[in-house]
């Protein structure tokens, strides 16, 4: 099979199924629903859908707990309203990318629930179960490894004396990787997905398959104890080869992975185009630029955005793909974050931000939504919040006395549950999401009330300027193949690059900030001829190649010689 690198082309729109759109009333989101929007995907300039999850799952963690790693859940349709969607998706020349969570698996997985019953099952190799430690009368986990979303990473199975490792939450429990029967199953569930006809996969939280053996204690810390034993582990480029090797490869297959705080060495590895392993890993290093451990707010550093955005791509460039991207299922929307007041500049952050992330080196993804500003919401109690994580992470605040308000205050910063709210496709009973059922999500009061079809009625629409950058992209060269160029990384305002391919090039600047700024044209570009694409104000006309710029304006200009 000859290997296209369509994904250097792509336009990725991510769905979270269960909150897109519900087309039988039930309050779930489903197949139906998603194939009723391919058009509208399509207009909007989408080559590829990414689907979060669509597997049976208990729904402990939404999806990412799965239970059958080969058959759809009944709530979203059938394997055969899939291969429907599938087959129509491929008419209109949109690509299939699936989500694979294979770190771990649900206890309600087979694979599991015969490893807990039976001590000399093969299948309790295929999970990390060890003999707790003892401590006088009391019985401790074997180390003291933290969870990322509850407590110890430990979970006692019931009438023994035995653990089993969930980094995780408690419902999923960690694969054991240097079992090879292991990652023969996954090799096996990745080629029935890809001899169906799906494109591609995201895998969720990759660099966590190999850990350090023998199992030990890791640094105490508030939160990730033990990261150092399963981060990029020993054996996590061995894995993705030879994963590559069974699988991708065999295929015209798109791979990208979710890597977990990953260090700087591998991370290049694992998109290295010699290395075999990976196309493209995602990279959120511009997440903290505003916050500490996604759910504490902390001063925008714009330094910080700027190293998180572009030094992938300038390392990237030339050895490996990239991958660009601004929202996701796991955090807050992007115009309600980054210093921006959204109330305030909503249209002007909407679409400042599209273009100075998009335009650069790698494949935009986009999450749904977010085409046309939808914006966080306000929770005001935390029985509204469907996330174990926000429920741990409350709980673990007023365990520790902070007051239920400011609590409250830090999920309604970082709470995964903001971007998994039902998408408001217009004004009508549940936003359009369905005809009136309660969905599974509650609708909550958005910070600002936008919606599809009060969007598309502007002047100032988001979704157009979406359709407009999306177009530079696919239609000017230098938007995917050029060269990365940065300009002021020390500057507090000013965001700007070029894209270089030949004599042909582009041009993006922006004020990244509620205060007017100042950009001057690099003296490098000065001998170019200069054509105005896009602005999300109207433009006026530089004074001796200084451009005085209004809150988050951004430009994007196509350079000649």
């Amino acid at each position: 099979m000859t290997r296209t690198e369509w994904y250097k082309n792509a336009v990725v729109y991510q769905i979270y199924p269960f909150s897109f759109m519900d087309a039988n009333d039930d309050g779930w989101g489903d197949l139906a629903g998603i194939a009723s929007k391919l058009d509208y995907l399509k207009e909007l300039g989408v080559t590829a859908i990414w689907f979060s999850p669509l597997y049976k799952s208990p729904c402990a963690d939404y999806g990412y707990d799965i239970a059958d790693y080969k058959d759809i859940d009944p709530k979203f349709g059938s394997l055969d309203e899939f291969k429907a969607l599938l087959a129509a998706a491929h008419e209109k020349s949109i690509r299939v990318i699936m989500d694979m969570a294979l770190n771990h698996s649900s206890i309600e997985h087979p694979w599991f629930r015969e490893a807990i019953r039976d001590t000399e099952s093969p299948y309790r190799s295929y999970y990390l179960i060890r003999e707790g430690k003892r401590k006088g009368k009391k019985l401790l986990p074997p180390t003291n490894w933290s969870s990322t979303f509850t407590g110890s990473a430990w979970e006692r199975i019931e009438g023994t004396d035995d653990f089993y490792l969930h980094l995780f939450c408690v419902e999923q429990a960690d694969l054991n990787w240097e079992n090879e029967a292991v990652r023969k199953e996954a090799a096996d569930i990745f080629n029935f997905w890809l001899e169906l006809g799906v494109d591609g996969f995201r895998l969720d939280v990759f660099n966590m398959f190999s850990k350090v053996y023998p199992l030990r204690d890791g640094k105490k810390k508030m939160m990730g104890t033990g990261e150092e034993f399963y981060i990029d582990g020993p054996r996590m480029h061995e894995f993705l080869k030879e994963l590559n090797a069974r699988s991708f490869s065999r295929y015209d297959s798109y791979t990208v992975g979710e890597s977990y705080n990953p260090h700087v060495e591998d991370r290049k590895l694992y998109v290295d185009k010699d290395s075999h392993e990976l196309d493209t890993i995602f990279n959120f290093g511009h997440f903290e630029s505003d916050a500490m451990g996604k759910f504490f707010k902390k001063k925008f550093d714009l330094g910080v955005f700027k190293a998180g955005l572009f030094d992938p791509q300038l390392e990237n460039f030339g050895k490996g793909w990239n991958t660009l991207v601004l929202e996701n299922h796991d955090g807050s929307r992007s115009n309600a974050r980054f210093g921006i007041d959204v109330r305030k500049y909503h249209y002007e952050a909407s679409t400042f931000l599209p273009a100075i992330t998009f335009l650069g080196f790698g494949t935009p993804f986009i999450y749904m939504g977010q085409e046309f500003g939808q914006t966080n919401v306000r929770f005001d109690r935390i029985e509204d919040c469907k996330d174990p994580v926000s429920h741990f992470i409350y709980d673990m605040l007023t365990g520790y006395l902070v007051p239920k308000k400011l609590a409250m205050r830090a999920i309604n910063y970082g709470a995964r549950d903001m971007a998994r709210v039902p998408v408001r496709w217009d004004g009508s009973v549940n936003n359009g999401f369905n005809r009136g059922h309660e969905p599974w999500q509650k609708p909550m009061t958005p910070l600002v009330d936008v919606n599809l079809e009060k969007d598309l009625a502007s002047e100032k629409s988001v979704f157009r300027f979406y359709q407009k950058v999306l177009e530079i992209k696919k239609t000017v060269p230098a938007a995917v193949y050029g060269d990365i160029r940065e300009y002021g990384r020390k500057d507090k305002q000013v965001v700007a690059f070029s894209r270089f391919l030949g004599d042909e090039g582009l041009l993006v600047f922006g004020n990244f900030s509620a205060k007017k700024a100042k950009f001057t044209l690099p003296a490098e570009l000065e001998g170019f001829t200069k054509t105005l694409l896009l602005s999300n104000y109207e433009s006026e006309t530089p004074a001796d190649g200084v451009y005085e710029l209004k809150p988050y304006e951004v430009l994007v200009y196509q350079l000649g010689k």
